[in-house]
């Protein structure tokens, strides 16, 4: 949008120069469903089809249906328990190696939710202080 401003000038006249508004820069538009966050936010940035299917497969032994809703709650504690293992020192704990430990205990039979197995697999990997 262009806006005039006058300005008097030393005889009395004025002169007439265009200037612009200032424009807001665009912003960054972050991805709205729950994967392509995951394969953004995930360290190694994995694929979204990759962790698609591990995490598909883990809900099988969960009784968990894919969805929307199951991926961004499966997300958001995956991310958590890496924060979480970082903190407590733990380089190599990713969201995909706590995925694959997850996945692993739901294979064994176990008899848990999809946290309380997150919960489990946060304590094999780096302890319950």
């Amino acid at each position: 949008m262009i806006a005039v401003l006058g300005i008097a000038s030393c005889g009395g006249a004025s002169s007439v120069l265009p200037t612009r508004e200032p424009t807001a820069l665009p912003e960054a538009t972050l991805p709205s469903d729950a994967l392509s966050q995951m394969e953004i936010a995930f360290e190694g940035s994995p694929r979204r089809s990759v962790i698609q299917a591990a995490l598909d497969e883990a809900f099988g032994y969960y009784g968990l249906s894919p969805s929307e809703s199951t991926y961004r709650m499966a997300g958001d504690v995956l991310v958590a328990l890496r924060r979480s293992a970082l903190a407590r020192g733990c380089e190599g704990c990713t969201e995909m190696a706590i995925l694959t430990l997850i996945t692993q205990l739901g294979r064994e039979g176990t008899n848990l939710s999809f946290e309380e197995a997150a919960a489990v697999a946060s304590t094999i990997l780096y302890g319950n202080d």
